[in-house]
């Protein structure tokens, strides 16, 4: 017969061991966010000095795929073209829209055909049809090429670039005016044992943006789910990459706003374009091959480069990107799967891979236990009520207190501090959260592994509203 009392307590047990090790691994990661932050809180200081200096001289290729990208495209090569940095190019890779992408920075930027167009095929990609220079801006280049992917587009880049180092920027996508200073930070410092780093994305849901320069207002959206959007973004990049990054087991630097070693990227065969999670694989890839060669290289994350992103404001276009992502992240783990728990491959293959399959990959599967768990506990006797009871619990203090720490690092990092509305609507969020959007979230990363299994690709339609120009009224 058998024992259900037995077999919930060893399913209790487990349950309680798995939240407390995650709760001491952020724990740990939040002391190495602290440390960071104020060390480049103290960089900033000597900002000046340093930008006063030949080294901000690295050159640096500025690549934006753009895949039917009219309703920010204006907007992020303005932002672009507004950067505080010395010596850089714009190339914007028009990957076979079928919108008015192109047509807008032709007529914006008062573009001409280039003649006679010869492209190096360092990176094998789709066919280039022309290229376009701005009469205004010399720096800005527009390349047509036929459809292939984003990879592909940002392959072509790498091929059209002029510069040592090449940074991605997604067409959605808006940078502050002094992030490229800062993401060149650590070349700056520590040369070429750089190989890749990664800035912060913020959303700009809500917020101006005149002419590319941003002008955040507003925090928090009034939208719940936007909200809850912004608070994951602050634990993501300002708690977990920092940590990572500290240890040098970065695996991801967002395709959104990263800077490569150009050399490197094409050593290593470019980004892979089988792959949903371009930005991810091509971390990790350089990851295994640095420790598999003993090369003495860094991938680093830096918090005060912040580029600016628009956030799905629907449960559609939300869940489109989220099973996305849980699919991109097991296809770049299981493409590497040599790695895995192997003592050869040191801290990458016993520290990093492990967190990340056992903390990223495989929660739904541990959220579906202890949701199962807690409707068990609650028809089998009372010692399970009162345990689960208490891990449901612990889970929201958990919640509520990741949450205010991520907006309070957040928050002493750009010296603007919220006020007691705000603390109050994240923290009411954070309760609320494990009732509402961790039950989405799960849902979509089973999704995410049911599109994996079954090997779809498709990259589905991502409905934006596009940047406001006009200021809107702040929420008090």
């Amino acid at each position: 017969m058998v024992n259900i009392n037995g077999i919930l307590a060893w399913i209790g047990y487990f349950l309680a061991a798995y939240l407390l090790v995650v709760l001491l691994i952020y724990f740990a990661m939040m002391i190495f966010a602290v440390y960071k932050i104020n060390r480049n809180r103290r960089y900033e200081r000597t900002m000046d000095l340093l930008s006063n200096t030949e080294a901000y001289n690295l050159g640096v290729s500025v690549l934006v795929p753009a895949f039917n990208e009219e309703q920010g495209i204006v907007q992020n090569v303005s932002s672009l073209l507004n950067l505080n940095y010395k010596r850089f190019e714009i190339i914007v890779v028009n990957d076979g829209s079928t919108d008015a992408t192109a047509d807008l920075l032709i007529n914006q930027f008062l573009m001409k055909p280039v003649q006679n167009v010869t492209i190096e095929q360092k990176l094998k990609t789709a066919e280039v049809e022309s290229m376009y220079v701005s009469n205004l801006f010399p720096n800005l280049k527009l390349v047509n090429k036929l459809n292939g992917g984003k990879a592909d587009a940002l392959n072509c880049g790498i091929n059209v670039s002029t510069m040592e180092y090449v940074c991605t920027v997604d067409g959605d996508s808006v940078l502050e005016k002094d992030s490229m200073k800062k993401v060149m930070r650590p070349f700056v410092l520590e040369g070429d044992r750089v190989a890749a780093v990664g800035g912060t994305v913020e959303l700009i849901n809500e917020n101006r943006v005149n002419h590319g320069v941003a002008d955040k207002q507003i925090e928090f959206s009034p939208n719940p789910l936007v909200a809850m959007q912004t608070i994951e973004y602050f634990r993501s990049f300002l708690i977990g990459r920092v940590a990572l990054s500290e240890l040098n087991l970065m695996l991801i630097c967002s395709g959104a706003f990263s800077v490569f070693d150009k050399a490197m990227l094409i050593e290593n065969g470019g980004l892979a374009r089988n792959v949903i999670g371009e930005d991810m694989e091509i971390v990790v890839r350089l990851q295994k091959n640095i420790t598999k060669h003993r090369l003495n290289k860094l991938i680093v994350h830096v918090p005060d480069a912040i580029c600016y992103t628009e956030a799905p404001e629907t449960l559609k276009v939300l869940r489109r990107q989220r099973r996305r992502w849980h699919q991109g992240l097991l296809e770049s783990l299981t493409a590497h799967m040599e790695v895995w728990f192997n003592p050869r491959f040191r801290a990458l293959g016993v520290i990093a891979f492990p967190y990340f399959i056992m903390v990223e990959a495989f929660i739904p599967f541990v959220e579906v236990l202890g949701i199962a768990y807690l409707i068990a506990g609650f028809f089998v006797g009372q010692v399970f009520v009162e345990f689960s009871l208490f891990l449901l619990m612990l889970s929201l203090i958990y919640a509520g207190l990741m949450n205010t720490i991520s907006v309070m690092l957040h928050s002493w990092q750009q010296d603007k501090y919220p006020d007691a509305a705000e603390l109050a609507y994240v923290l009411g969020l954070s309760f609320t959260e494990a009732f509402w959007f961790k039950p989405l979230m799960l849902f979509w990363r089973l999704e995410g592994f049911y599109r994996f299994f079954t090997k779809r690709s498709d990259w589905g339609v991502m409905d934006r509203r596009g940047f406001s120009e006009s200021k809107p009224e702040v929420v008090s």
